[in-house]
């Protein structure tokens, strides 16, 4: 049917323009992004993990036999491990003490400090 087609290119186009606004659409800023990140990554795992139960459920009500239901239940345990491996493998609250000490942090340019600074109220005047 038409709509497969329809619905491929559809989805092959957002996939591209959503991989461009993730990535691209806001600039670097200094605040919490990282912690809003993260849980928003979580959230999308839990919003997945909700879609692949329910349409589970689906395919076992409404299919003629448990042909569909069967190739859609691994997908659950599949979201389940995805979303532990995230939860546990990576580490993004803390850097790793291996990227500190590598070489090339270690021969990186440091700032050089002109100049004394002192407290304004510690001046006798």
């Amino acid at each position: 049917p038409p709509v497969t087609v329809i619905s491929c290119i559809t989805f092959a186009f957002m996939r591209l323009i959503y991989g461009y606004l993730v990535v691209f659409a806001e600039t670097k800023k200094p605040d919490l992004g990282g912690v809003f990140w993260v849980t928003m990554l979580y959230h999308t795992f839990v919003g997945l993990l909700v879609y692949t139960v329910v349409m589970t459920g689906i395919y076992y009500r409404r299919g003629n036999n448990y042909g569909p239901m069967i190739i859609s239940l691994p997908s659950i345990f599949y979201v389940l491990w995805s979303m532990r491996r995230f939860e546990s493998l990576f580490s993004w609250e803390n850097l790793p003490f291996q990227e500190l000490t590598d070489e090339a942090t270690l021969k990186a340019a440091k700032r050089e400090i002109k100049g004394e600074y002192m407290q304004p109220e510690m001046i006798k005047g």
